[in-house]
């Protein structure tokens, strides 16, 4: 389990992110639907709660909870 400086720095990081990105990309996907559910899962919110959203968003929230499992060691946030 990861500590909660790792998880703040996540969620930092996914914030800072998320001011970078335009709310909607070239596809008119929503860009910051995925980033509140991973910050959403990281702030002990529940994978169950994505599992039937677009697939984007799904998966997002389901990259969140396989880091918090210590399943992968990559940020979720883009370093820029």
């Amino acid at each position: 389990m990861r500590t909660q400086e790792e998880i703040e720095r996540q969620i930092e990081g996914l914030e800072k992110m998320k001011e970078s990105l335009p709310e909607t990309n070239f596809f008119g996907e929503n860009n910051w639907l995925p980033i509140d559910a991973q910050i959403a899962i990281l702030k002990g919110g529940d994978y169950e709660d994505y599992a039937d959203e677009e697939y984007y968003i799904e998966s997002s929230a389901l990259e969140a909870k396989y880091w918090l499992d210590d399943d992968n060691e990559d940020d979720l946030f883009e370093n820029d």
